[in-house]
């Protein structure tokens, strides 16, 4: 599993992937065993792809409950003249990645290569930092600082 963010990648092994949670960002949880065997060691990692907006929960939640209600709060809507009311319509599709079908996914998939692999050992995951993404964020704040200075 290769999760890309804009400053770092990181290489998890699926056999170290514990679980998947879906909070403001994806959050992968990861286990593996140190290479001398001693200790487990624990880590997360979050994916800044798949972004879980509260507020668009909230709002979900709210249009929910206004439809188990039978209408909406301010009142009934007409789409025009003898046009039958528009509260029946479906919400208008969210825009990116629905984070609760990448969770479910990648739970699938995760379960479905550790029932597959027989006996393969977790492994540390593997983090590396992306120096032209970087460049392109302190070229910009080092010229502010010599055009302040000059």
């Amino acid at each position: 599993l290769t999760i890309v963010n804009p400053i770092r990648d990181t290489r998890v092994g699926w056999p170290a992937v514990v679980g998947f949670d879906p909070t403001e960002l994806l959050r992968v949880r990861c286990l593996w065993t140190a290479e001398d065997g001693a200790e487990t060691n624990t880590k997360a990692f979050y994916a800044w792809a798949a972004h879980s907006s509260r507020r668009r929960k909230l709002a979900e939640e709210m249009r929910a409950q206004r439809r188990s209600r039978g209408g909406s709060a301010r009142g009934v809507r007409f789409g025009g003249f003898g046009a039958p009311p528009v509260d029946d319509a479906p919400p208008p599709a969210p825009l990116g990645l629905d984070v609760d079908i990448v969770v479910a996914t990648l739970t699938e998939r995760a379960e479905q290569l550790k029932t597959d692999a027989v006996d393969v050992r977790a492994r540390p995951p593997v983090s590396s930092w992306s120096w032209p993404a970087i460049a392109a964020i302190i070229a910009p704040v080092l010229a502010l600082v010599l055009a302040i200075l000059v």
